[in-house]
């Protein structure tokens, strides 16, 4: 399990909460050396991010999975997708409190 944070500070919270790795997803190099090594992305954030870049580090028909959502339209390259079979999908999910 690797945690994708744009915070330093979330990265040793994310390691307790049982991450086994974090990458710094403001590191573009590290978003480039992460090419092709995950199965499936779970995405839960609710803000725009460069998809093209996350969906770049999914292997040959890796999935990015959304249960947050944005209320902005997502950016995604068909190409991204087509080329290495990848694939998009979302749940929905309640509050804690639902």
């Amino acid at each position: 399990v690797t945690a994708f944070t744009s915070s330093v500070g979330k990265q040793a919270e994310a390691l307790r909460m049982g991450a086994h790795h974090t990458l710094d997803s403001r590191d573009r190099a590290a978003l480039g050396a992460a090419k092709s090594t995950f199965d499936l992305l779970l995405s839960t954030v609710n803000v725009k991010l460069d998809w093209n870049a996350y969906l770049e580090t999914l292997k040959p028909r890796g999935r990015l999975h959304f249960v947050g959502a944005t209320l902005e339209p997502l950016d995604i390259g068909a190409f991204s997708l087509i080329g290495a079979q990848r694939s998009i999908s979302e749940s929905p999910v309640g509050s804690p409190d639902s």
